[in-house]
């Protein structure tokens, strides 16, 4: 018998645009060889009625020639803008939106410890879009010289003109000379464009600290010791709670601007070390909207050497702009370096080919499970693969023939562990807290009846600091034990709820949930349960979230439920957020047997190969040789699992091939 699959890859190619006529730019009076900064707007903060930052245009000791010095006191800002304040087209450069390139300028510091920065801002049909954020690069030597600091940075689509904005360093005089961009197209890794990603830049430039309510970690960034030269450091041990990293001082950075695209999926590396204590860090790319919540990899080794850990992260579609978040080691003091992001290589498209059985039924309940099962002797029977809930799937494939088939079904029967899950009464005596549960935190969370998914009431939690500064937290929970509930060890739940997101919410807020299982003693057990996840809900509509399956381990007999809202230690009523829940559930999804169903068995075929996110499928066959295939099935879309498709009653001769939609 003659099996034969042809296997049909997509080819990939990139082609960036290349300009002909490719030079160095400089923007108007970027030189400052015209006298008195001409073209240049100087913009100074201002304290007690004094501006913050000293702009001068000497005529000579540039680079060569005039340059601009900002001398700036450490309390504000001061800028300058280029063209006078005007929007430059792309044209004018040669620049073309979507593409990345370098741009640059010539710095000096004569004094103060930070060095200047640049930032460029994107301009659209609808006037500003968007920002690079303060652009730093490390010290070149001392910084007593005159050395040229290059930017990479991507240009979002859509942009028609922009504007260069050199930024006075902190605290310290620079001087500034022959800015502008180099018009050639970049090809520029996307790690590259994070903000001091290797921690070279001393202090942990572009990156901001955040940790939880009563939570005392601590972090700190070493100029040696790292992976090479200096790195990050989060001391955990101090508390529980949580804490981490944020990039581009916890301001998001635009996808476009990272080289990034909404739908595509990245490998988000960091390099990490365990300094002291028993475990390592995590991390978490926060989405805006959404979040990955926090990720865990495996140790490498011991955990004491600096190693890359590597992160794989989806951006949802309707992602535009990220945050990128190295996060706490539990008791641990971690060290963090060499922040990147890099693109997958392309997965090699692969598909097999089997002969067996295929044994098919006839299912007629969605809240039904099917178990196929196989027999050599119509007693003993054995599993066909995993029980298969509701009717989509009807067959399953048996690379031995057996001699007896049968499909167990069993309805599902829900038992909800968790009380009051809809919050429909209110606490007799602690309202507006509902019944049977707890509300904990500085600003409580409260029941009310003036919005709610179904029934008559939900649960609102909203933080929001008072400008001073001082974090603030709102949590609810249950204790199932506490009020009478249960859990049986072994038994799989599912934990779920619906948020509803009130309004945007500011910097620092964090929304998470929990689920931690408990023994007969009230303690929390490692295994099986959830840590706080992040969750994000609809914008102003109601979306489910889930847990997927939690399986209880041995010695559960309770669980401990939490859903909380937190703001970081940031001065400014910025520092906010308001959920709405409604609708919880933990409820355990139990089998009951009812009877058994025919299953017929007939010779076949199984082709299976693994999907990818986003991409389409045919499979084609063809009994008339390699130059008359024909649809076969379905067209199937991609959701990164394995796919199966099955033929039943296969001639001696039949080719088969998978094509991906678009290309072969």
């Amino acid at each position: 018998m003659k099996r034969t699959i042809k296997l049909l890859c997509c080819a990939f190619a990139l082609a960036l645009s290349t300009n002909l006529h490719a030079e160095r730019v400089f923007v108007s009076n970027g030189e400052f060889s015209t006298p008195d900064g001409a073209s240049w707007i100087p913009v100074s903060g201002q304290t007690d009625g004094m501006a913050d930052t000293e702009i001068e245009f000497p005529s000579t000791d540039g680079n060569p020639g005039g340059h601009a010095v900002m001398s700036n006191n450490g309390n504000t800002f001061g800028v300058l803008v280029a063209a006078d304040g005007a929007e430059i087209p792309l044209g004018d450069l040669g620049l073309v939106a979507g593409e990345s390139y370098s741009f640059f300028q010539d710095l000096r510091r004569f004094s103060g410890e930070q060095m200047g920065k640049l930032k460029i801002e994107f301009y659209n049909t609808d006037g500003f879009s968007g920002d690079t954020g303060d652009m730093i690069q490390p010290v070149i030597g001392d910084g007593s010289t005159w050395e040229t600091y290059v930017y990479p940075v991507t240009i979002p689509a859509g942009t028609e003109a922009i504007k260069f904005v050199p930024v006075a360093g902190i605290g310290s005089s620079i001087g500034y000379d022959n800015i502008g961009v180099d018009n050639e197209v970049a090809v520029i890794p996307p790690g590259e464009l994070i903000p001091n990603r290797d921690f070279e830049i001393p202090g942990g430039v572009g990156w901001g600290f955040f940790q939880g309510p009563e939570t005392d970690h601590v972090v700190s960034y070493p100029a040696t010791g790292g992976n090479p030269g200096g790195f990050a450091q989060i001391d955990a041990t101090g508390s529980g709670g949580f804490s981490g990293l944020a990039s581009n001082n916890n301001t998001p950075l635009a996808i476009e601007t990272l080289g990034l695209t909404a739908g595509e999926t990245y490998l988000f590396t960091v390099d990490m070390k365990i300094i002291s204590g028993p475990n390592l860090g995590k991390f978490k790319v926060e989405f805006v909207p959404g979040g990955t919540g926090d990720l865990t990899a495996d140790l490498i080794g011991d955990g004491s050497t600096w190693e890359t850990y590597t992160f794989e992260v989806t951006l949802p579609e309707s992602t535009e702009r990220i945050f990128i978040n190295p996060l706490w080691g539990e008791d641990s003091v971690i060290g963090y370096d060499n922040i990147g992001i890099r693109v997958p290589e392309e997965p090699r498209f692969d598909a097999s080919i089997k002969t067996g059985t295929v044994v098919t039924w006839e299912p007629e309940n969605e809240g039904s499970t099917y178990q196929p099962q196989r027999s050599e002797d119509g007693e003993l029977w054995t599993n066909l693969g995993p029980a298969i809930q509701g009717t989509t799937i009807n067959s399953a494939f048996d690379a031995v023939a057996a001699p007896f088939y049968r499909v167990r079904e069993a309805q599902l029967l829900p038992f909800e562990a968790a009380f009051g899950g809809g919050f429909e009464f209110e606490d007799q005596f602690e309202p507006p807290c509902p019944e049977n549960w707890r509300c904990v935190g500085t600003q409580l969370p409260e029941r009310i009846t003036d919005d709610a998914r179904t029934g008559d009431a939900s649960l609102r939690i909203a933080v929001q600091n008072d400008g001073g500064g001082a974090p603030n937290n709102s949590e609810i929970q249950q204790n199932l034990e506490a009020v009478g509930s249960f859990i049986t060890a072994g038994e799989t739940y599912h934990f779920s709820f619906w948020a509803k997101q009130i309004g945007s919410f500011g910097v620092s807020y964090v929304q998470r949930f929990r689920v931690q299982w408990l023994d007969f003693e009230g303690g929390e057990l490692p295994a099986g349960g959830l840590p706080f996840v992040d969750f994000t809900g609809g914008t102003d509509e109601w979306v489910e979230i889930t847990s997927g399956d939690l399986v209880a381990p041995e010695g559960a007999t309770s669980a401990l439920i939490q859903i909380f809202g937190a703001t970081g230690a940031v001065a400014g009523t910025e520092a906010r957020g308001e959920v709405l829940i409604d609708d919880l559930s933990l409820a355990a999804v139990i089998p009951e047997e009812r009877d058994d169903l025919e299953a017929i068995p007939v010779p076949g075929v199984e082709i299976c190969w693994m999907t990818e996110v986003g991409k389409s499928y045919q499979v084609e066959a063809s009994e008339a040789g390699l130059g008359s295939f024909q649809p076969f099935g379905p067209v199937v879309t991609g959701d990164g699992e394995i796919w199966t498709a099955f033929d039943q009653q296969v001639p001696l001769e039949k080719f088969y091939r998978v094509r991906v939609l678009g290309g072969e």
